[in-house]
């Protein structure tokens, strides 16, 4: 896993850096985001090589939406000693037993 800085920006990355070429993967998320908006949950995969801007991408998107949605954000290791599931377990672990969720997201 790369060093991270405060949600959402990668070490050494500025966001007053330009940000081109992704407008493909912008509008996907956008549209995810949306989607949550009108009741259709998603889930979006950013994969690939390190440093071609994954984090970046997410952060982006995350920060251009004007929504008020929760946002689960999870980075995975590239080695072979993460057990089954482990991105799920890290996004989903902190939310089971909080008092703020609703009975029904907990079932």
């Amino acid at each position: 896993m790369g060093e991270q800085g405060p949600l959402g920006t990668a070490a050494g990355v500025s966001p007053a850096d330009p940000f081109v070429g992704r407008a493909d993967g912008l509008e996907l998320i956008a549209a995810a985001i949306a989607g949550a908006s009108t009741g259709r949950g998603s889930v979006v995969l950013i994969s690939g090589e390190a440093g071609i801007g994954k984090t970046r991408l997410a952060a982006e998107a995350v920060g251009s939406s004007d929504t008020d949605r929760l946002v689960l954000w999870v980075s995975c290791s590239d080695g072979d000693g993460a057990p089954p599931f482990w991105p799920w377990t890290e996004a989903l672990g902190p939310l089971v037993g909080s008092a703020s969720l609703p009975p029904e997201v907990l079932a």
